[in-house]
């Protein structure tokens, strides 16, 4: 098997470091960490993480003899630097998927699933559009307070 060996500067090893984390979460946050697919994933991301020694970073993992893994501290899970873009990435795609569910109901029950089929790309997308943007202002506005079920 073949070998990559990398030497970085200590503020690029950090903002790898940060990116593994941040990849981490992405590939593992939604399924059970003993996801066979994610062996690869886990095996790099120790790889990663076993280069600490001397970082600076090495307050922020805890390494486990009994799995073989490091582990973030749980205050560097809560609060280290790559949670920013986590928070930022997942607030953006919270509010994108429920606007995008809302307008698709939206379109669907105003047209008609069949017509909405039938429409032409540049009708479809000025609906689809109008909606988009009510949906925008609307939790611009008054963020999901005015959203209930009947």
């Amino acid at each position: 098997m073949s070998h990559v060996t990398l030497r970085l500067p200590l503020d690029q090893y950090t903002a790898l470091v940060e990116m593994v984390q941040i990849s981490d979460w992405v590939i593992t946050s939604r399924d059970p960490p003993d996801t066979p697919e994610f062996e690869i994933y886990r095996k790099v991301r120790n790889s990663v993480l076993s280069q600490l020694v001397g970082s600076g970073l090495e307050d922020h993992f805890e390494y486990s003899e009994t799995s073989n893994e490091y582990y973030e501290t749980p205050d560097y899970e809560e609060n280290g630097n790559y949670r920013h873009f986590l928070d930022t990435f997942e607030e953006g795609v919270f509010w994108d998927e429920l606007i995008e569910r809302l307008v698709s109901r939206d379109l669907e029950e105003e047209v008609g699933p069949e017509q909405l089929s039938q429409l032409s790309s540049q009708d479809r997308y000025e609906k689809w559009s109008y909606l988009r943007q009510r949906y925008e202002r609307e939790f611009e506005t008054n963020g999901i307070y005015r959203i209930r079920l009947p």
